[in-house]
């Protein structure tokens, strides 16, 4: 007689991908947390060089729900500001929702605000509901 198994339900849809702006001061990671939900995650700074690169990769994400974290940025340029701003057109002329999470960070809130009119967050949780 074969021993019954544990039935486990099957893992969330989930993929990655490392990227590097070539200034090496930007990395940037991209997670589907669930079907049609892109998270774009930003580590360390968006200055003048890196801003046309950190635009086209979140241009190029395909979701109905994109969610980018710049919790974990130090600093952005007002050019990579702008920049942003005109990623999130993008994606909304698509019919894509974009969620921008700042995590409480004041500075970026507002330089966020100066340059566009983006849906600002202070978790991950929060935006991606």
């Amino acid at each position: 007689m074969e021993e019954a198994r544990p039935v486990h339900p099957p893992e969330p849809v989930t993929s990655s991908a490392r990227e590097y702006s070539r200034d090496g001061l930007a990395e940037m990671l991209a997670v589907r947390p669930a079907p049609g939900l892109a998270l774009l995650m930003l580590f360390g700074e968006i200055d003048l060089t890196g801003s046309a690169d950190v635009g086209a990769w979140v241009e190029g994400q395909e979701a109905d729900r994109v969610v980018l974290d710049l919790s974990d940025v130090g600093f952005v340029a007002a050019r990579a500001a702008r920049r942003l701003a005109e990623a999130q057109q993008t994606l909304r002329r698509r019919g894509s929702v974009v969620r921008v999470v700042v995590s409480g960070n004041p500075v970026l809130s507002r330089v966020l605000r100066l340059v566009g009119s983006f849906d600002l967050y202070d978790s991950v949780a929060a935006a991606c509901r």
